[in-house]
């Protein structure tokens, strides 16, 4: 990436020079680098530490054929039960934090990229926890990073033809509006379909009253400008505020729309009372079935996990360690030397300090070699009704060979095959589930040839 995203109108000529080493350092801090190691842990005195584009680089398709939700910040969230959003996959930005404890949940990720909002919100971004937060390179000056920071080149210059990215790790385009650079991060992490809620596309009587701009809040315009948010305090007077172009969102949105459809994806307006009519819409209370249940407590648990924690694992796969995961270590290696009931007792520990699946599908693995064919069936079962909830798809094409394995020796053959089927889908690799397949085709060859012999016989 070239350096000349900083040199644009966005900063006035004597903040040019600014801009220019703020983006430097954080090009220097964030960027991919050479550390010293710990040759006992690390095994060498050199070590390569990725930086933000290879992070981000690592997110590319994780959500893949999975929906998600872009949650503007429009008046209209006032109106809506959020509560459904619980264990979807979602996206906020800017102020959205500030409806968490109304919601009773975070979002997944967390996008901030204009220069004000960021400096205005410095003080709270440091306080919130549980969202992925990504952030405009050049605003990391004022960001206090940590293991579940990011950041993402913007290219500020919004003259011309609209641009969208399909690779959020090399390039992010503005539209006018952080939606859009939302809409370039959903597509990135492979979602499909994407809704959007709260983007109302109406930024009530300031919009008529001033021309778009930036414009610094004042007692005079703070009762207008509440009115453009979910919630009053949205903004406070001596912060900023930019005047909408209503015009150049439009022709975002119009953007997205084209390039989303032309790859066979979806953007789909869900919100309540939006004026946003690019895309089609839908009634958000149709999105979600009010009669699923869960059929185990502790699986239960997994429906209240964001993919928070499976991302932060992939970004950071080193800064991972906790009390769930050494107990889970343990139990594994337990398993692998045949001490199941030592297994057993480590993964109770394991579940207890934390729902994970991993324990979870382990105490599936374990109760099929202690002879339990019905517990296991029952875990492998549930676990799999989770499919594509979860990144690890290691667990969900054991959980398919597994069954597929009890179906074959139950004799329960249809079901064997389609679960070995499933499994190969997902893992090509998986020899044993190809040995069990090729197995069951040779038998099928050897019955028919018998039935074949007493017909001839017969005849």
């Amino acid at each position: 990436m070239s350096f000349d995203i900083v040199w644009t109108s966005a900063f006035k000529w004597w903040e040019k020079p600014l801009g220019y080493y703020r983006l430097l350092k954080a090009r220097k801090n964030f960027g991919t680098r050479i550390r010293l190691g710990n040759p006992f842990t690390d095994g060498h005195l050199l070590c390569r530490a990725p930086g933000y584009q290879e992070k981000l680089r690592r997110l590319t398709n994780i959500h893949e054929g999975r929906r998600c939700f872009i949650m503007g910040n429009g008046p209209s969230l006032r109106k809506m039960d959020l509560s459904p959003l619980k264990n979807e996959i979602t996206i906020g930005s800017n102020g959205i934090y500030k409806l968490f404890p109304r919601m009773g949940f975070h979002t997944t990720y967390l996008t901030m990229e204009d220069i004000a909002q960021c400096e205005d919100r410095r003080s709270d971004t440091k306080h919130i926890k549980g969202p992925i937060k990504i952030f405009a390179l050049h605003n990391a000056y004022c960001v206090p990073p940590d293991d579940t920071t990011l950041f993402m080149n913007v290219y500020l210059h919004q003259d011309g033809e609209q641009k969208f990215s399909e690779d959020c790790s090399t390039i992010v385009y503005l539209g006018s509006t952080i939606t859009y650079i939302n809409l370039q991060l959903a597509f990135h992490l492979g979602c499909n379909p994407v809704y959007l809620i709260g983007v109302d596309f109406n930024y009530g009587p300031i919009e008529k009253k001033l021309d778009p701009g930036r414009i610094t809040v004042t007692k005079e315009v703070l009762k207008d400008i509440s009115q453009s948010h979910f919630d009053p305090q949205y903004h406070r007077v001596g912060s900023r505020f930019g005047i909408p172009h209503s015009d150049k969102q439009y022709r975002a949105f119009l953007k997205a729309r084209s390039v989303y459809e032309a790859c066979g994806r979806r953007i789909i307006n869900a919100g309540v009372n939006s004026r946003l009519d690019v895309f089609e819409k839908v009634e958000f209370a149709d999105l979600f079935d009010k009669n699923q249940t869960c059929a185990d407590d502790r699986l239960a648990l997994f429906e209240r996990l964001s993919s928070t924690d499976e991302v932060v694992a992939l970004i950071n796969p080193k800064g991972t360690g906790s009390k769930w995961k050494r107990l889970y270590d343990r139990a594994a290696e337990s398993y692998e030397k045949g001490r199941y009931m030592r297994a057993m007792r480590y993964l109770e520990g394991s579940m207890a300090a934390k729902a994970n699946m991993p324990a979870y599908y382990l105490t599936a693995c374990v109760k099929k070699a202690l002879g339990d064919i019905i517990g296991a069936s029952k875990i492998f079962t549930q676990i799999i009704s989770y499919e594509g909830r979860h990144l690890d798809k290691t667990i969900f094409f054991g959980a398919h060979y597994h069954l597929g394995e009890m179906d074959y020796r139950q004799r329960n053959l249809l079901e064997a095959q389609y679960h070995l089927k499933h499994c190969l889908n997902i893992a090509a690799f998986h020899s044993r589930a190809h040995d069990y397949l090729e197995r069951m085709r040779l038998e099928c060859e050897a019955e028919s040839a018998i039935v074949s012999g007493m017909e001839i016989t017969r005849k």
